[in-house]
């Protein structure tokens, strides 16, 4: 199960598109710590955030997040990470699995949002249909701007549709988030299509 929070910053917020902030977890006061979480909207204003979660039996993180009620307050440190937009290429591919989808969605939203024009490909990988996220959005999106298109992954990999794919190794950005193996594996096949090293931006979970 996955659910999403919207936060409201007392003080002025300013975050890039595929940044993450890490939460104090509060659920035990001699134990804190803190948990990573991608910021899955783009930068509407100064004072809100949205994060999208996903519950995980026995996390901690999750599932106290998950308890939290209208008005509660949290600690966080951000926004951190250097995950964005690289408009050094002219053809982008977003690969992501389960809620690694989420910082993908800040920077397209953005991107097509600002008039980027660019060739916005997303392919998003989830164990089971009913896990799908953001499936409106996306779809909103595709029929208002002709140059982002998707592909939604159900119980496969995400490399079947990535070694279909023609990549043009030297004009094109991969953006990779979600399970490292999905991100190791995708990183090989991609290295292995001759795609260099600099091409590839990561955020791992």
């Amino acid at each position: 199960m996955c659910f999403q929070l919207t936060f409201k910053v007392e003080e002025s917020f300013k975050h890039k598109a595929g940044q993450y902030v890490s939460i104090k977890i509060a659920d035990v006061p001699d134990s804190i710590c803190f948990r990573a979480y991608s910021i899955a909207s783009a930068q509407t204003d100064s004072h809100h955030f949205e994060l999208c979660i996903k519950v995980v039996p026995n996390g901690r993180g999750s599932n106290w997040l998950n308890s939290l009620e209208i008005n509660d307050g949290i600690e966080f440190l951000g926004p951190l990470g250097e995950l964005g937009f690289d408009d050094s290429k002219s053809n982008h591919i977003f690969i992501s699995t389960g809620t690694g989808v989420s910082p993908f969605r800040a920077i397209i939203y953005e991107e097509l949002k600002k008039g980027n024009t660019q060739p916005l490909h997303l392919i998003s990988g989830f164990a089971e249909k009913k896990d799908e996220l953001y499936k409106e959005c996306l779809e909103e999106l595709k029929s208002k701007y002709p140059n982002f298109t998707y592909d939604i992954v159900i119980k496969d990999y995400v490399t079947t549709i990535i070694e279909k794919l023609d990549i043009a190794s030297g004009n094109t950005n991969i953006y990779l988030c979600g399970n490292p193996a999905m991100i190791e594996n995708t990183t090989t096949l991609l290295k292995e299509k001759g795609l260099p090293a600099k091409a590839l931006h990561l955020e791992k979970y």
